[in-house]
């Protein structure tokens, strides 16, 4: 587009001419049509100057002007550097918006920056177009613009203090803007114009996504988790200071001085200082898993006894049952911990260990006060996560029965065998049974209890309904052995379970098992009695059914454990294994029924392959 000057000379005019002329030169320019020839920059340049001028009215011409010639094209730096320097509101604003579009140089920055000091309602748009203008600096001027950005962190305008914090966010912080960050926040003597709650509000916010090396970040947010800061701020710090293990180390250590981590969970005589409860909850978890060592038990005991928020207690008293335990208070605090319905299994798990480890003053009381510990953990035994819970308790009576005031107790044993009978054994309420794994292992624990386990058992059968009492019958089945043992569970699986059978078809099963591997003579004379078609002593007709069982109960046993004729000593001996011999031959052959001769064949075939052997 071709330059050229007006005829009238307006350079000429605005350079001597009084205020009238200088606003009929600067209305001429303004009229100009914008397809004409545009104003020479100099031309331009030197209306920016009248931007300063006495009369308000050649000012607001050579707005007028400028907002014209400037729309489509930017304005260069000459001519904004001759409004900068301008002592007038409409020349430093059309400098600073100037700047807003043209990346203001760093040889700029200190005048805009000064620009910006001035808080008066009427200077809103001006910091508006200086944090503006300063964030759009030239790369190379940022670090000087980073600095005039920090005192609009306070500013009384929201969107001016919103520009400054992004754009001192922008690019990673140098040692030196950290610095001048924490001096903001924390530095006593500093200037308390620039040290308003908002501005070190501001700062902590954007040192908190860029805090630096471990000790930056502690000079700049530990003081601030004092009781005396503003929540918000407090709060920011908490954030930073739980985001990196080094730092919460930094803040527990009860040696240094300056607020810890666990002054904010509050104390006997306080309420807590961090009021967000998911952050409490934060502080726990972060120095449990960062600084294990610093978790005091006095200090987790206030948090699980008087903290307002449930999760909160329940993540001090998870800490608490994963601690050793070393004094009598520790002992007093694991009980009340087993007691309470908030600690899960694993925790009371982990609780039960420590009791059996316990070291120290608690290693003497342990013993003293372990059957008040038991009766606590087995009237949980029909919780859903109760099984690990109880086993773990049970290993642990195990471990403690030496250290027990008086040695042994047998109550206590029978107390102890009978839950295990329980566990690995009988159903719960629901009829759903205890996981496998937890039956398998309450069945280990339970072998070397040894008769008085096959006691229990026992007794618990007796007492259950049918299908749990199959189960525990099968359990006692299960804990026989050789020798004493076996004679013990022959003699309850025959003596009860075999006459319980006769009038409970759901039974049989159950007793047919147990006579084939239990065996003896024991599991005879009722069979033999059943299989007759009528009892002769007291005329009862016994129904095909009960007849085919005692039939299948005979073919059971191994020919082996029965009597055969000879004690061993010279002297004859009842020969059962003949009884039955003859019996099924006899059924065989003569059954009233067919099914009675088939069961008595298949059982007859079986019993004379033992018996071969």
């Amino acid at each position: 587009m071709e330059v050229v000057d007006e005829l009238s000379d307006p350079s000429k005019t605005l350079q001597t001419g009084d205020a009238p002329a200088k606003v009929r030169a600067l209305s001429s320019l303004a009229a100009r049509n914008k397809r004409g020839p545009r104003p020479s920059e100099a031309l331009l340049t030197q209306v920016a100057a009248q931007l300063n001028d006495e009369s308000s009215a050649v000012r607001d011409a050579a707005v007028g002007v400028l907002r014209q010639w400037d729309a489509d094209t930017p304005p260069t730096d000459a001519r904004l550097r001759v409004a900068l320097v301008g002592a007038r509101p409409q020349a430093r604003l059309y400098a600073a918006q100037g700047y807003g579009r043209v990346p203001a140089p760093a040889s700029a920055i200190d005048q805009l920056g000064k620009l910006g000091r001035d808080q008066s309602p009427d200077t809103t748009d001006l910091r508006l177009a200086v944090a503006t203008a300063l964030a759009g600096c030239q790369p190379d001027a940022r670090p000087g613009a980073f600095v005039w950005l920090a005192e609009r962190l306070d500013d009384a305008a929201p969107a001016v203090r919103e520009i400054a914090r992004n754009a001192m966010s922008r690019d990673k912080l140098t040692p030196e803007q950290r610095e001048l960050l924490v001096v903001r926040m924390v530095a006593v003597n500093y200037d308390r114009r620039y040290k308003t709650p908002e501005a070190r509000i501001a700062a902590a916010r954007i040192l908190k996504d860029d805090p630096g090396e471990t000790p930056v970040l502690l000079r700049a947010f530990r003081p601030l988790l004092s009781a005396n800061e503003p929540a918000e701020l407090r709060a920011c710090a908490v954030d930073v200071i739980l985001d990196s293990d080094a730092a919460v180390r930094g803040c527990v250590g009860a040696g240094d001085t300056g607020p810890v981590l666990f002054d904010l969970l509050g104390s006997d005589a306080a309420p807590p200082i961090e009021s967000r409860p998911e952050a409490r909850r934060r502080i726990l978890s972060r120095i449990a898993a960062a600084a294990p060592l610093a978790l005091a038990a006095d200090r987790l005991r206030v948090v699980a006894a008087g903290d307002p928020d449930a999760a909160v207690r329940g993540a001090a008293e998870g800490l608490l049952c994963a601690l050793p335990v070393n004094s009598p208070d520790d002992v007093v605090c694991a009980r009340k911990l087993l007691a309470s319905s908030s600690v899960g299994a694993p925790e009371k798990v982990l609780l039960l260990s420590a009791l059996a480890t316990a070291s120290g003053a608690a290693e003497k009381v342990v013993p003293e006060v372990w059957p008040e510990v038991w009766a606590i953990v087995e009237a949980q035994s029909r919780r859903p996560d109760a099984p690990a819970l109880l086993l773990k308790a049970l290993e642990t009576s195990g471990r403690l029965i030496d250290r027990r005031p008086g040695g042994a107790d047998a109550g206590r044993d029978r107390a102890i065998a009978d839950t295990l009978a329980g566990l690995a054994f009988d159903l719960d309420d629901g009829g759903s049974g205890f996981d496998p794994e937890a039956r398998a292992a309450a069945t280990r624990l339970l072998r070397p209890f040894a008769g008085l386990a096959i006691e229990v058992t026992a007794a618990r059968a007796a007492k259950a309904k049918l299908e749990p009492a199959c189960r525990l019958y099968e359990g006692v089945v299960s804990l026989a052995a050789d020798g004493p043992l076996r004679d013990q569970a022959a003699r309850v699986i025959a003596d009860r379970a075999l006459l319980l059978a006769k009038d409970q078809p759901g039974l049989r099963p159950t007793v047919l098992a147990a006579a084939g591997r239990l065996g003896g003579d024991r599991f005879v004379d009722l069979p033999l009695l059943w299989s007759e078609r009528k009892n002769t002593t007291t005329g009862e007709s016994h129904a095909v059914e009960l007849r085919v069982w005692a039939v299948e109960v005979l073919g059971a046993i191994d020919p082996a454990t029965l009597s055969g004729g000879d004690r061993g000593n010279g002297k004859p001996a009842a020969d059962v294994r003949t009884k039955v011999l003859k019996q099924l031959e006899f059924l065989e052959l003569r059954g009233t029924d067919p099914k009675l001769r088939a069961a008595a064949a298949t059982s007859l075939l079986e019993f004379r392959k033992r018996l071969k052997k």
